[in-house]
């Protein structure tokens, strides 16, 4: 309401100014009628006063009643001030008040609604919640259908989207996943990606030259130098930088690789020792010996770009499944009933088989073949759409794409006639049996079909390069044993009858740590949480003579003493950092884990 009187005041003011103007009456004429009738929708939707001051004017009366609304949604409610929050109702339950006091009876007031985010019906935050807040809402809890449906989305943003240098095979993804089922933690998620990434530079000799695969710089920069300039790169990047750029010139008009080659930037500093090693690799049946026209620079050129085109043609391939899956209603996402003992969604499952071109034993794959076979030509119309946008933005590069989008269109021209008039039994199976046969043969055969390992050996070299196929030294590196058998102890500590022991103590702290949704913690709401639940343990072993506290002081010195022991113990062995974030209340602690 105080935006719309200011808006009000600045029309009037706008308005005042024109009426002074003498320059160009007929422009000014026209907006000021323009200005007026702005003015005037305004004031009826806001039911403002007018200028005379001595009428209201209201909403006009229209067949439709419109009700105003307001949702605020509150991502984390332990990040949210109650404070704020009780004032805020305050207000807005006083406004809605003097609106109807001050207004027509008949007049439709405005509605409040509040998305308030917890980790569960019993959060702290949500238990602790003022009763001054508590009585003015109407508390409807709900959850999301599938919680992990955010991570099979970045893991998929990850193999499609993300520009890494390098592609991920099934059983990466699988390892991925299960960690994050563990430990739903992005930061670890990351450092995981990371750890990856630099085994695999590390262990494959030459596999920087990854980065050239996905697109391969013809003029410019080389990509790592424009890396050193907005990161810290390790010391051997930063030696091999200086030599770079110090020789980059001078090399350059000796190079083997000419010119005209796209790999000039990359193997610019690169010393002769070190490019008789990369032909041997390259071409290793006649290492030593090399063309005068550069064969195995144009050898390894030639396989950079199947693998490229490799990439473009499974991305393709998973579009146009991901499309055909949304058209046809086929859900995959939940859990895989077949994993006995295992927990691994239907998204991952087929996504780590898509990647190891196994696609076709996958749980709803046969689901959507049968669907396409009983669709409507309506629908399949809208998934041929689909599939050609999906060619043009992946498959410009195959050998096939002016036969492939013929092809496409053909099927188009022909399932719009379908649709529109009456076709023979015969045309409509040969139809259908066309439609699935592009589907399978032309579309997702990247999916269903694996990479052939007779290949020449630069295609393996680029391939070694460019996939990740082992992660076996995350959980010898980044393993959770430690945690999980510290968090299974904790969790079990928290309960029982031993109240006065150090580990319940932690126990208990950890339930808050745990219950707490954000990644940051106050320390006050968890005092106050740690002391609640004390006090009613105490009550509750009344009779016991060993357990009666009869000091109101001694409690609270007690408890603050068992709540620090306890705060101390779970910083001590990783549950919390040890300093408080930057520029913040020093109240707050923040999470190491189980975020």
């Amino acid at each position: 309401m105080a935006l719309a009187l200011m808006l009000q005041r600045v029309f009037r003011q706008y308005a005042l100014f024109l009426e002074e103007c003498t320059i160009d009456l007929s422009v000014i004429n026209h907006r000021q009628r323009t200005i007026k009738q702005k003015m005037c929708k305004h004031e009826n939707y806001y039911s403002l006063e007018s200028d005379s001051g001595s009428q209201i004017i209201t909403l006009p009366q229209t067949s439709c009643t419109f009700q105003p609304f307001l949702l605020l949604c509150i991502e984390q409610l332990e990040a949210f001030s109650q404070q704020v929050f009780g004032d805020f109702l305050e207000i807005w339950t006083h406004f809605v008040r003097q609106q109807q006091e001050t207004h027509y009876a008949g007049e439709i007031s405005g509605m409040l609604g509040f998305v308030i985010g917890v980790a569960s019906a019993t959060s702290p935050a949500l238990r602790r919640l003022d009763l001054a807040i508590t009585n003015r809402l109407e508390l409807q809890f709900f959850s999301l259908v599938d919680s992990r449906k955010c991570f099979d989305d970045i893991l998929e943003s990850l193999v499609m989207k993300a520009r890494l240098p390098l592609s991920f095979s099934g059983e990466v993804v699988r390892a991925i996943a299960r960690r994050h089922h563990r430990v739903p933690s992005v930061p670890r998620l990351l450092l995981a990606l990371r750890f990856l990434l630099f085994t695999h530079f590390r262990r494959c000799p030459w596999s920087f030259l990854a980065l050239a695969v996905d697109d391969l710089p013809s003029s410019g920069e080389s990509p790592v130098l424009i890396a050193g300039d907005v990161a810290a790169l390790p010391h051997r990047v930063s030696g091999w930088i200086k030599r770079h750029r110090r020789n980059l010139t001078r090399e350059a008009q000796r190079r083997r690789t000419g010119p005209n080659s796209a790999l000039t930037l990359w193997l610019a500093s690169c010393s002769a020792f070190e490019l008789r090693d990369l032909e041997s690799r390259v071409m290793p049946s006649s290492p030593g010996v090399m063309a005068a026209d550069d064969n195995w620079v144009t050898v390894l050129e030639t396989a950079m770009f199947n693998e490229r085109r490799r990439q473009a043609r499974w991305r393709m391939g998973w579009e146009c499944f991901r499309s055909t899956c949304s058209w046809l209603d086929v859900r995959i996402d939940g859990s895989n009933e077949t994993k006995l003992g295992e927990q691994e969604d239907l998204a991952v499952t087929h996504l780590a088989l898509a990647l190891e071109g196994r696609l076709g034993k996958a749980p709803r794959f046969m689901e959507v073949l049968r669907r396409l076979q009983i669709c409507g030509w309506a629908l399949v119309s809208g998934m041929i759409e689909d599939w050609r946008a999906s060619f043009r933005v992946f498959g410009t590069s195959e050998d096939e794409g002016e036969d492939l989008e013929t092809t496409l269109c053909e099927l188009a021209m022909l399932c719009a006639y379908a649709r529109t008039e009456e076709t023979p039994a015969k045309m409509e199976v040969a139809l259908r049996k066309e439609f699935v046969t592009v589907f399978t043969d032309r579309l997702v055969s990247a999916l269903l079909h694996p990479v052939p390992r007779s290949v020449s050996p630069a295609d393996a070299l680029v391939t070694d390069w460019t996939l990740l196929t082992n992660a076996n030294g995350l959980e010898e590196r980044l393993g959770f044993k430690y945690h999980d058998n510290l968090r299974n102890a904790l969790q079990e500590a928290g309960i029982g009858e031993d109240n006065d022991t150090w580990v319940h103590d932690v126990g208990l702290a950890f339930l808050f740590y745990q219950e707490s949704a954000g990644a940051s913690l106050s320390l006050c709401e968890w005092y106050e949480s740690f002391a609640s639940e004390l006090k009613e343990e105490a009550k509750s072993a009344k009779n016991s003579k060993s357990k009666g506290i009869t000091s109101n002081g001694m409690l609270d010195s007690a408890i603050k003493s068992r709540f620090v022991r306890a705060l101390c113990t779970l910083r001590h062995w990783g549950f919390l950092k040890s300093d408080a974030p930057c520029n913040q209340e020093q109240d707050l602690m923040e999470k190491l884990v189980f975020i």
